[in-house]
């Protein structure tokens, strides 16, 4: 079903500030925030975790996402000359 939208990697390349970028986890994570995608209306709606319990009960699919970022971003450049950048999320 989610084939309905098409992506490109151009779409992910945004600026994001580093005062933007959570450090450490909310004191309060039932505060956490949340994206609704509803793929039929084409819409996304924002929440807070606390909000999950209400959202259930459709069908609706939950996405977690439990990775971890370190900061290394590795350039590089293919044999056919073409630029490659990597971000590693682990070791």
């Amino acid at each position: 079903m989610i084939d309905q939208f098409s992506y490109n990697c151009s779409d992910y390349q945004y600026h994001l500030p580093t005062h933007s970028i959570a450090q450490k986890p909310l004191m309060h994570r039932e505060k956490a925030k949340l994206l609704l995608l509803k793929l039929k209306q084409k819409t996304i709606e924002h929440f807070q975790v606390k909000d999950l319990p209400a959202i259930l009960g459709g069908r609706y699919h939950c996405v977690f996402n439990n990775s971890k970022v370190i900061p290394v971003k590795v350039f590089g450049r293919r044999a056919t000359g073409g630029r490659v950048e990597f971000l590693l999320t682990r070791r």
